[in-house]
């Protein structure tokens, strides 16, 4: 990423390889497991199975249905995005946006986009601001004082559609209405060690301006919602709202399952994760590879992942792959004992758009670890652990007691009932949202990654340079496999 920073401190570079495709020689049954302990505050242990049969889950959408997920200002057609991918931005003043004259310019170098990373937790000046620009040499001013603010801990500028890189920000058509191709920054050098693919993740806003305009770097501090009147401002995206047919932006009409725009990690290449081949060089394969993943501003967990290197490419083969997880994780809990996972609705998988999958996996009773069960055909998905439950409900009694629960089946023996407050000023009173719980929240949580990320910016990360072991599972049906 050739940029120029503003900041406080002197940033680290890295950069980001990307993954390679390799494809299966054998047809047996593959069975594989890989094992991954993480010292520090996350003790995890994941393991992975595969098996041909064939199973009815996890298939693609076809035709695609492109949405369109609405903001204060505008919209976008995914809820998030890793470095690199690209996504469209569009605003319709004849709807609900009224403030905004459009993407009406003839070039995108009369635009200025501005991402604003606001993870959850920290500093006040844990937010970093990223701005693609025709030139940064002719916003530099504006962009040290970005960098200066308060709220601010970095600031750097990248010339969008510079020579020699891919084009970064682009307007196109689409049936008529203008919008904004912008191709999301890729982070890496801000964050980490040299090719260590951590970037900055979390709750991001990106608003985009005309070229001249102040830079919207308070949002940093402010919502799109109460910033429309900035100069300059065409578009602005942070929360998104319910597709009900209003133009509401009240914190009470934000969506429960995609509440605000997330930054995701790079891809996890599930192939290079669980190496499968039985010679030393594929072992240290496997050594090389940690998960990435990232927590929305509510703490729901967000696992974007490359399955291509496992899927079937022979005609003669079911396409679809099986998959068994599971997933042993001390969560920073208040109640001890690794993650339960109540149903499948505590579970779910997303296109890259953010069109919802058939379910993907089935959470499965085991002791002392969470078991998810379910195959795909899917090449790239993004999994959603939900934190608590979309209704605010807790298992009053059972096995199961003070967790997140949708109904009293979830409740291993016991009832579903209204949640509590945890934490502030009514902690123990009986609730039905967050807006019952001034400084705290409605319900427990499953888990608590917020205060993981790496550096307070970054992916939360499952080390593999700990302990990693990679095994195979019922010996008597298992044949292992060479990937080429």
């Amino acid at each position: 990423m050739n940029s120029t920073q503003f900041a406080r401190h002197a940033p680290t570079r890295a950069g980001t390889p990307q993954p390679a495709s390799l494809r299966p020689s054998c047809r047996a049954r593959l069975r594989r497991a890989l094992g991954i302990a993480a010292l520090a505050a996350v003790a995890t242990t994941v393991f992975f199975t595969l098996d041909r049969r064939d199973a009815g889950a996890g298939c693609n959408l076809i035709p695609p249905m492109p949405g369109i997920f609405r903001s204060a200002l505008g919209g976008t057609d995914r809820p998030f995005a890793g470095p690199g991918e690209v996504m469209e931005l569009m605003v319709r003043p004849a709807v609900c946006d009224g403030a905004s004259p459009a993407f009406v310019a003839k070039t995108a170098a009369d635009y200025v986009v501005t991402v604003v990373f606001t993870p959850p937790g920290g500093a006040a000046d844990r937010n970093n601001v990223v701005v693609l620009a025709p030139s940064c040499a002719t916003i530099a001013p504006a962009m040290q004082s970005c960098a200066e603010r308060p709220d601010v801990g970095t600031a750097t500028c990248v010339e969008a559609n510079g020579r020699g890189r891919p084009t970064g920000v682009e307007l196109v058509d689409r049936e008529g209405e203008p919008r904004l191709r912008v191709r999301f920054p890729d982070t890496d050098p801000l964050v980490g060690g040299p090719d260590d693919e951590r970037t900055l993740t979390g709750p991001a806003t990106i608003a985009v301006t005309t070229a001249g305009a102040p830079l919207p770097c308070g949002l940093a501090s402010a919502r799109c919602a109460e910033s429309a009147a900035l100069p300059g401002l065409v578009a602005c995206v942070d929360e998104f709202f319910t597709a009900d047919g209003s133009c509401h932006t009240a914190p009470a009409n934000v969506d429960q399952t995609f509440a605000h725009f997330t930054a995701l990690p790079p891809l996890n290449d599930y192939r290079a994760i669980v190496a499968a081949s039985g010679d030393a060089a594929a072992r240290d394969t496997a050594l090389a590879a940690e998960v990435r993943f990232t927590v929305d501003g509510a703490g729901n967990i967000l696992i974007p992942i490359d399955w291509r290197g496992t899927l079937v490419s022979d005609p003669g083969l079911p396409a679809q792959r099986q998959l068994r997880g599971s997933n042993t994780v001390r969560a920073l809990l208040t109640l001890a004992g690794s993650i339960t996972l109540p149903s499948r609705d505590f579970v779910s998988a997303y296109t890259p758009g953010g069109a919802v999958l058939p379910p993907m996996f089935e959470p499965q009773s085991a002791r002392n670890e969470v078991t998810l069960f379910g195959s795909t055909d899917v090449p790239l998905t993004v999994l959603r652990l939900a934190r608590r439950s979309a209704a605010f409900k807790e298992c009053a009694d059972g096995t199961h007691r003070g967790l997140p629960c949708l109904v009293s089946a979830d409740c291993a023996g016991g009832t579903c009932r209204a949640a509590s407050c945890v934490g502030g000023t009514k902690s123990g009173k009986t609730c039905a949202s967050d807006a019952d719980c001034p400084s705290g929240e409605c319900g427990h949580g499953l888990f608590e990654f917020r205060d993981q990320l790496v550096a307070g910016v970054g992916p939360v990360i499952i080390a593999r340079h700990q302990n990693v072991a990679l095994e195979r599972s019922e010996p008597d049906v298992t044949q292992m496999c060479v990937w080429q």
